[in-house]
């Protein structure tokens, strides 16, 4: 790819926005040439491989600023070690997703959900949810394992 792409080119190639192109530029991770005549940003084929990599690890939930420090790294440890943080994190969300469909779940099945109309009082109807909150919260559940309260 000899041809150089403008910035509208560049985010129509990418089916993104110039703003985020241009977000990228302030943040110095991507710095493309400038046409000496008219001082138009010209993106060539090394521009758009760094912004698709940009691109993948902002997917990755992989902030700006780790970005550039890895692109800055010569060795590659640091993306390595993004890849790994950014994992363990996706693995946190799901984890915490998949017990609050065991919540809901819980609360949606009708041999167990409370009948919050059988009782005036919201003190019980409280005392019912966070009972069952209580059930999935990890931390509660050993402390009071811990305690014998359980």
């Amino acid at each position: 790819m000899n041809k150089k792409l403008t910035i509208g080119e560049m985010a129509r190639f990418l089916n993104i926005s110039t703003h985020q192109i241009r977000y990228y530029e302030e943040k110095g991770v991507i710095t493309p040439e400038k046409n000496a005549e008219n001082g138009y940003r010209q993106y060539g084929l090394k521009e758009v491989y760094t912004l698709s990599h940009i691109l993948l690890l902002r997917n990755f939930n992989i902030s700006v600023p780790d970005i550039k420090r890895s692109f800055e790294d010569e060795s590659g440890s640091s993306f390595f070690n993004l890849l790994m943080t950014s994992s363990d994190g996706l693995q946190r969300q799901i984890d915490e997703l998949i017990l609050l469909k065991q919540k809901t779940e819980l609360i949606r099945t009708p041999a167990i959900r409370p009948d919050f109309s059988a009782t005036k009082q919201p003190s019980v109807v409280f005392r019912r949810v966070t009972s069952l909150s209580i059930s999935f919260n990890p931390v509660l559940v050993k402390r009071n394992r811990l305690l014998n309260l359980s």
